[in-house]
């Protein structure tokens, strides 16, 4: 093997280690191929045995004679580990010795594990355990080697140039252009045996290939959503700050970024004294409860007007909806007085004869369907304690009727944790009309004392940037990123994990 180095990608899954052959397919120095160590002992029993000739005496696999023949001076083989926890194949020994360390040069692939768990639902993965465990593994590997590299997918995705490079110089591999596009194919890869070529290109169980087959370039991937608040929370707890510790570069001495935005995002976070969130859709899930209660409402409306439809009525007052509240509660009304207008409109709108008593009957109807169907965000209540224990302050700001927030923020169990909650009905000011400099002013706060964590880029990040505010956008549907000014999280406890950038997890738990 003197004219062909060896080279592996260590990956979870569902990371993003295919995109990444796929990349590494478009170099013309370099042959693709993978698991050369998972299947090379493969057998059809409960557990398998990993094959480590490929370090030892890799030209008894044909693809090392292939590569050669096809004039590369490089193999670059993915290696995963599994998704099955039974099997064994989430911990297992990948690369055995030093020697095959130094030989290999590994790059470990990490991902946000709530978007790999995520992906693992979409094609029936459930093993969340084995997620855990094989993220650690990995994990481990990397922490225990400093000299290897970490690719970040969210940073793949979003320069992949950079990343790239990066990639190839520790590789010791030349970068060209037509890496960031794709025109090989799946059939251009050197397959390691008949069923891995059977899999790739035949079988492709469960679609796992679709989305890099359908791909003609690198970009990011939305979320399928399939993921519990309950899975979220395990998924942090466990493994979340090996993922934000890896992407802030904590462990890699390869890693060029340790002085930019990205590395000192945790730093400065922590010199911020008060922490300020939106309510409503960043803390609790209130565009779901919501939605049921006035989908209530409507349903007894339906009961009033036997010929009307549902569907109408709801599409009624969602229209009515986004009309009284166009205004985000400046005026200084209860949330009854809100709620009862609203009914008003939405009766009259369908010609339907109404009392008071009918309107106040909604009303609390709306209420207590409301309050049987409120649900915090993932990890909302460990961040709050996390906060105080920190000797942070928390403040909520939001657009509403006070009433209502205080009766949310009391029935969710977060008062104890909240030390200011600033409303635009008691303001007279929506967010966008200066609402956030006007809370700093009310409370004598420095601007560079806050940081705003909000769900709404126009609402919320965009009116706390001009405010003077850092702002982190909160979207469960995209992929992290840690950049000072453009900062977005998809769980809140990566805020935890964020603040935590004093405390490095060594340990192979």
């Amino acid at each position: 093997m003197a004219n062909l180095q060896l080279r592996i990608i260590v990956a979870v899954p569902r990371s993003g280690s295919t995109l990444l052959m796929r990349i590494a397919c478009e170099a013309p120095s370099c042959a693709i191929t993978s698991r050369l160590v998972a299947q090379g002992n493969y057998s059809t029993g409960t557990l398998f045995t990993p094959d480590y000739s490929v370090f030892t005496s890799p030209f008894s696999h044909t693809v090392f004679t292939q590569a050669m023949e096809k004039g590369c001076n490089t193999l670059i083989s993915k290696e995963e580990f599994g998704h099955e926890s039974q099997k064994g194949e989430c911990d297992y020994v990948i690369i055995p010795t030093e020697e095959a360390y130094e030989k290999c040069k590994p790059a470990f692939l990490f991902r946000d594990p709530i978007r790999i768990y995520d992906s693992w639902k979409r094609v029936g993965w459930t093993d969340i355990e084995g997620l855990v465990t094989a993220y650690t593994s990995l994990h481990h590997m990397h922490i225990t080697h400093p000299e290897t590299h970490a690719i970040i997918y969210e940073d793949l995705v979003v320069d992949p140039e950079k990343t790239i490079r990066e990639l190839c110089d520790y590789w010791g591999i030349g970068f060209c252009q037509s890496m960031l596009s794709f025109e090989h194919s799946f059939n251009d890869f050197l397959y390691n045996s008949e069923r891995e070529e059977q899999i790739y290109t035949v079988e492709n169980p469960l679609g796992l290939f679709n989305t890099v087959q359908k791909s003609s370039s690198i970009e990011p991937q939305p979320a399928n959503k399939l993921i519990s608040a309950d899975e979220i929370e395990k998924l942090e707890l466990t493994i979340g700050k090996r993922y934000i510790d890896t992407y802030l570069g904590r462990y890699s001495s390869t890693v060029t970024h340790q002085n930019n935005e990205e590395a000192n995002l945790g730093l400065l976070l922590g010199s911020r004294t008060w922490f300020a969130f939106d309510l409503d859709d960043t803390l609790h899930e209130f565009r779901k409860s919501s939605s049921v209660a006035s989908g209530s409402v409507c349903d007894f409306v339906s009961t009033l007007l036997p010929r009307s439809s549902i569907k109408d009525l709801r599409a009624t007052y969602a229209r009515i909806l986004a009309d009284k509240t166009s205004t985000a509660f400046t005026s200084g009304k209860s949330s009854t007085d809100y709620r009862r207008e609203r009914f008003v409109c939405l009766l009259e709108a369908h010609n339907i004869i109404y009392t008071a008593s009918t309107i106040e009957h909604l009303a609390a109807l709306y209420k207590e369907v409301l309050k049987q169907n409120l649900q915090l965000k993932a990890g909302a209540l460990h961040l709050l304690q996390y906060l105080k224990s920190r000797k942070k302050k928390v403040m909520i700001i939001s657009e509403g009727p006070r009433d209502a927030q205080e009766w949310t923020v009391e029935l969710l169990g977060l008062a104890p944790f909240v030390d200011v909650l600033a409303t635009s009905n008691e303001m007279g000011l929506s967010k966008v009309d200066g609402l956030f400099g006007a809370v700093l002013a009310k409370y004598k706060i420095r601007a560079k004392d806050m940081v705003l964590i909000g769900d709404n880029a126009v609402r919320d990040v965009e009116p706390a940037k001009a405010a003077g505010i850092e702002a982190v956008l909160y979207a469960e549907g995209l992929d992290c990123r840690l950049k000072s000014g453009e900062a977005s999280i998809n769980s809140l406890l990566k805020i935890k994990h964020l603040l935590d950038c004093d405390e490095v997890v060594l340990e192979h738990a």
